[in-house]
């Protein structure tokens, strides 16, 4: 009372192990984010990128930037896209799914003229249950593609081969019966 000074001491020792705690997760989970070999993208309503792993800059050939839209960083146009997953993400609260063919960037690594996306897309909740933001999970399935047409073209070409025997043999039949023909009528009427 008077003219006192009243100090108060707290001992922030645990309050600094929790941030430090929330720190090493954060980097753990950054860490693991950043080690998924397929793109991963968090969008937002208006499909501005809120954040981005490394691998989905090696997926597009260029540089995504956080605040970018997302069909601009992915090359699929200026608008999104008509089967876009994240817009039904958004518009249903349930994941979606979408195979698409999308052009390469001149200079990605990748010497094809395009490349064949399985986008995935997952809904990111409040406490409420309403959607905040999507998940979309891009991987490259060019190649598993290619390999399928491969393998129902040599099925086909199999086919075609099968079939192509079955028809040598149903001429060859006939043919065999009219050289066994022309056999016997060729000794029977030797001198006629």
């Amino acid at each position: 009372v008077g003219h006192g000074v009243v100090i108060m001491l707290e001992d922030v020792t645990r309050k600094k192990e929790l941030e430090d705690q929330i720190t090493d997760g954060r980097k753990r989970l950054q860490a693991v984010f950043d080690g998924i070999t397929d793109g991963i993208q968090v969008v937002d309503p208006a499909h501005r990128i809120t954040a981005v792993n490394k691998s989905m800059t090696v997926l597009v050939g260029g540089a995504v930037t956080l605040g970018q839209l997302c069909y601009k960083a992915c090359s699929f146009g200026d608008a999104p896209c008509g089967s876009c997953p994240v817009a039904e993400t958004f518009r249903s609260g349930q994941p979606a799914s979408v195979i698409k063919r999308a052009p390469c960037r001149s200079g990605a690594a990748d010497v094809r003229a395009e490349r064949v996306l399985e986008i995935s897309s997952f809904p990111l909740l409040d406490r409420s249950g309403r959607v905040t933001q999507v998940v979309e999970y891009i991987k490259d399935v060019t190649d598993r593609v290619s390999l399928a047409e491969r393998l129902e073209h040599t099925r086909r070409l199999a086919e075609l081969g099968e079939m192509a025997a079955r028809v040598a043999h149903e001429v060859r039949n006939p043919l065999n019966a009219i050289n066994g023909a022309a056999h016997f009528l060729a000794t029977e009427y030797a001198n006629d």
